[in-house]
């Protein structure tokens, strides 16, 4: 997320696993963009227990603290309103859900709202910092008697905020490795050693890693929901995805300058796409052999190109990936790759050439059912919605 004329971007990463033995997680993490102001609201909560009451109520309690928060209800009253509507355990008398709500714009303004989730983590330059955390009591009109945490402060570029369950906090409880559970300060040490051997590591990445080592700790048995999420505060990445080669030959000589002109990190997906910009630029294409070549074909290399890879089936795999949680993670193929440079990027803008390809398809075929075309559509709209990212198509 960024302002069209703010040099800052937003990144949000999150995972869920499953508690072992469930088919739905009992934690929810949303999101909303309030576009007009430049902000952003993310909240995770987790429902009492776990299975599909715990999933129901997070997700409604997510879901209402994001939209109130967003349409600029207080994050105070917002919190307060949620913990009255909230319905009761009848055996343990607490509310059904608890929350953090982080409420951020891109002038690095930050307020944040925790009910009884593990405290969240501010990381600045690979060190943990100590946010100011006001108490605040709540009496609710039935008599309870609850906490609230308030924290507002300002963030600087490359600083991270990391909120998660007890199903991190808490793994491994009661093993001989971890009697009292991984608990807060092995998860910081965690993170703050991740960041440490990689500060550009992006934060869908973190949480990947957050979440996998906390269910590595419970022996890859989730004991609890397991859940994470990175707001990384930055520096925009731009990223160019070149696939396809122009309707007119006579545009072959374009395309290549705008790809060696781009200011960013920079894709070639395609043979013939690659082999034209290697004859314009006047550069060497050579295949690369390192790999696993057993889901998509091998990609090249070629001077000043980030990754170059085949196309069609590779978008197609990179789709599948996108629609996964974490099935590129121990991948080593240029579909994984070319996951991971999305990932870190923030700006993303495909130059699509629209010249048919005989080979994918019939060229009497309607514009509607052109594979690379809708490819690429159906990446952007998961990049945008599932991601965060801004996306943007020119079609040659």
């Amino acid at each position: 997320m960024n302002g069209m004329n703010n040099p800052v971007f937003i990144e949000v990463g999150h995972r869920h696993i499953c508690k072992n033995g469930n088919s739905v997680c009992g934690d929810s993490f949303v999101c909303k963009r309030n576009t007009a102001e430049c902000r952003l609201v993310a909240v995770l909560a987790d429902g009492l227990g776990s299975g599909i009451k715990a999933s129901v109520l997070s997700q409604l309690t997510a879901t209402m603290l994001a939209r109130c928060v967003t349409n600029d209800l207080d994050i105070k009253q917002a919190a307060r309103t949620i913990m009255e509507t909230l319905p009761v355990c009848a055996v343990r008398k607490i509310g059904y859900a608890t929350f953090t709500i982080i409420d951020i714009d891109l002038h690095g303004n930050a307020s944040i709202i925790e009910f009884d989730n593990p405290g969240y983590l501010w990381i600045r330059d690979k060190k943990l910092q100590d946010p100011p955390r006001q108490i605040e009591s709540v009496t609710t009109a039935d008599g309870r008697k609850m906490e609230l945490r308030f924290s507002q402060f300002s963030l600087s570029p490359e600083d991270r905020l990391l909120v998660f369950s007890d199903g991190i906090s808490q793994a491994g409880m009661g093993n001989d490795a971890y009697p009292l559970g991984w608990t807060q300060k092995g998860v910081s040490d965690f993170c703050v050693a991740s960041l440490a051997k990689r500060p550009d590591i992006s934060a869908q990445e973190l949480a990947d890693l957050l979440t996998d080592r906390a269910n590595a700790i419970d022996a890859k048995k989730a004991k609890d929901d397991i859940s994470a999420g990175i707001i990384y505060f930055r520096k925009p990445r731009e990223l160019l995805l070149v696939t396809g080669a122009p309707f007119d030959r006579r545009r072959d000589r374009e395309i290549a300058e705008r790809c060696a002109g781009f200011n960013g990190t920079k894709v070639i997906c395609g043979g013939t796409t690659g082999a034209i910009i290697a004859r314009e630029l006047c550069r060497t294409l050579s295949i690369r052999m390192d790999g696993d070549f057993s889901e998509v074909p091998p990609g090249s290399v070629m001077d000043g190109i980030d990754l170059v890879t085949e196309g069609t089936i590779t978008l197609s795999k990179l789709c599948s990936y996108l629609d996964s949680d974490s099935a590129w993670l121990r991948k080593n193929n240029p579909a994984a790759d070319l996951y991971r440079l999305l990932m870190a990027s923030d700006h993303i803008q495909f130059l699509v050439g629209t010249s048919v390809n005989v080979a994918h398809q019939d060229p009497s075929l309607p514009e509607d059912l052109d594979i690379r075309r809708n490819t690429i559509r159906r990446i952007c709209k998961v990049l945008e919605e599932k991601f965060l990212k801004t996306t943007a198509i020119r079609f040659l």
